[in-house]
């Protein structure tokens, strides 16, 4: 042992924004910070040092292996923890992780993955993504990153070991790095594009990179495009360690593109290999609905929210939840059924008050059914728990708009 124990290690570049929420986040935690910087011009350095930590400047070679590999060779803490600028970590799970590393110490653990909180859109949406990483792992020459881009540390380890423990927790990182404003401001996906570019002109056939540089256009609604590359990957999904995530974004892609026959002969023969992946459930949902095939439609998305991931696969917020109570509530809609839909577009509601398209859609089918949104409050419960119809019911009832329609 060192006499250290916890390294953090960040790669940065311009990020005065972000940097100090991220620093306080983790300032009491490290026992040595990293920070090896890429090129800023603004505050960034500043920030760094004034949090105590050790600065080191390179020059950016598109590719965030040598950047990250920088940082790691200085390191000279028993762990190392991975961090990024636009990334935060809860403090409540601060003492969590110095039982992991003293438990990782004693039990030969070799890493942690973590759970990933992908926001996504706008700041006030509160939609994310969540998936899970090898953040947190030993200190040892061997573990460095190859790949110029998303390389997870846990297949660096398992290459070198396949007999090597890492261990799964439930402690998050909320990355905001998604989020509308981060990606134009920083201009990301162009980042990206250029390092990939560069990957698959050296290794053209390589199943990441070509799945990388789809995912970009995905990212970017650019469907088409990233079907194109997509379908350029002939493995077998179930030995590809991204092959759900690719299928997940195959169908989906589908599914907008309006390709239905396409996507669904996709979509049963995902759900052999993956039949516990909840993501796949919804979307067939979204595909029996699009074709109007409504009872089929509300099987699926009851099978979705029977499920839960157990981290094995990407997880999108509220499909265990408010998402699919939504979705029932469009079916049932469009079936006629207008109060199983009132009583969906409620559980939504209550379970995500802010989620504005069930606002919309509670509100239309109100409004077509000439109902009131007191008549689905129970007063004599407001007391006691707060039930979010009763804002819904004053905010309307003072600008006037439903009780005008209904009359």
């Amino acid at each position: 042992m060192t006499g250290l124990i916890l390294s953090i290690c960040m790669i940065v570049r311009d990020e005065e924004d972000y940097l100090p929420d991220c620093l306080d986040s983790i300032a009491e935690l490290a026992d040595e910070l990293i920070v090896v910087d890429t090129g800023s011009t603004d505050q960034t350095l500043n920030i760094a040092e004034s949090y105590g930590a050790r600065i080191f400047q390179i020059d950016w070679e598109h590719n965030f292996a040598v950047a990250r590999n920088y940082s790691l060779d200085r390191a000279s803490g028993d762990w190392i923890f991975v961090l990024d600028a636009d990334e935060r970590l809860p403090l409540k799970f601060h003492s969590r992780i110095r039982g992991l590393l003293k438990k990782g110490l004693e039990n030969n653990i070799a890493g942690w993955l973590v759970q990933i909180k992908n926001y996504y859109g706008s700041v006030k949406s509160g939609d994310y993504v969540l998936d899970s990483a090898c953040r947190i792992f030993r200190n040892q020459i061997e573990y460095r990153y190859s790949s110029p881009l998303h390389e997870e540390m846990s297949q660096v380890i398992q290459e070198n070991d396949p007999e090597a423990v890492i261990l799964k927790t439930d402690i998050y990182l909320e990355h905001l790095g998604y989020l509308d404003q981060l990606v134009s401001g920083k201009r990301k996906s162009r980042r990206n594009t250029l390092i990939l570019e560069k990957a698959l002109k050296k290794a053209p056939c390589d199943p990441f990179f070509i799945y990388a540089y789809g995912t970009e256009l995905f990212q970017q609604n650019n469907y088409q495009g990233a079907l194109q590359y997509y379908k350029k990957i002939t493995a077998n999904l179930a030995e590809l360690s991204f092959g759900a995530d690719l299928l997940y974004k195959t169908v989906t892609a589908l599914l907008q593109q309006e390709e239905y026959a396409k996507g669904m002969n996709l979509l049963k023969k995902g759900l052999k290999l993956f039949p516990d992946f909840q993501a796949l459930w919804f979307v067939k949902g979204e595909y029996h609905l699009r074709c109007n095939e409504f009872k089929k439609a509300i099987a699926a998305y009851h099978s979705c929210l029977q499920l839960n991931n157990n981290n094995k696969f990407l997880e999108i917020n509220g499909l265990s939840s408010f998402r699919t109570y939504h979705a029932l509530a469009r079916v049932y809609e469009m079936m006629g059924e207008d109060s199983k839909a009132i009583d969906y577009y409620l559980q939504a509601l209550r379970e995500n008050p802010g989620y504005q398209a069930v606002l919309n859609g509670l509100k239309g089918v109100l409004i077509k059914i000439k109902k009131r949104a007191i008549d689905y409050l129970d007063l004599s419960k407001v007391a006691e728990k707060y039930d979010p119809i009763y804002d819904l019911y004053r905010e309307w009832l003072m600008d006037g708009e439903l009780s005008e329609k209904i009359k």
